[in-house]
Formats: C-alpha cells, sequence, structure tokens
C-alpha cells in the first residue's frame, strides 16, 4: 500500500542542526521528515480550538533525498 502525502518538512535532532548550517545541507542528503496532524482525545479528527492537539509524525526513508526515484520505502514511523 502507498499514502501520498503532500508536504513534509525536513527532520533534524538538535546534534544535527549543528552539523547542517548552509541551505544546501539543510536540503541535501535527507532521510528523515516530519508532519503534523491534528486531532482531538474523543477520536474526532477536528472539534473546538480548546480540544485539539497536534500529532507529529517522524518518517525515515531507506534512501536519502534527493533521489532517483521519487517513491522510496519508509523504513521507521515515529509519532
Amino acid at each position: 500500500a502507498y499514502i501520498q502525502i503532500t508536504y513534509v518538512e525536513p527532520y533534524f535532532d538538535d546534534y544535527e542542526m549543528k552539523d547542517r548550517l548552509t541551505n544546501f545541507e539543510k536540503n541535501f542528503n535527507l532521510r528523515r521528515f516530519m508532519y503534523t496532524t491534528p486531532f482531538t482525545k474523543s477520536g474526532r479528527p477536528r472539534g473546538e480550538l480548546n480540544e485539539q492537539y497536534k500529532r507529529k509524525t517522524i518518517l525515515t526513508t531507506m534512501h536519502a533525498f534527493p533521489y532517483i526515484k521519487t517513491r522510496i520505502n519508509v523504513i521507521q514511523k515515529e509519532e
């Protein structure tokens, strides 16, 4: 099964941000990406503003972007 995500942000740990100083380093050789989804404790995806929470999901891919293929397997998922 495939999932199509339209927007992700590169995800860096604190120690990794110290090494990636330039724009090139921040946009090349990327394997970890992050996206957020809204949820409520009642199970609904949306609700009143004071009921909403954000779920941060971090995906690790098999190969680093940019890559020859645009579809790469995800090998790890963290929430």
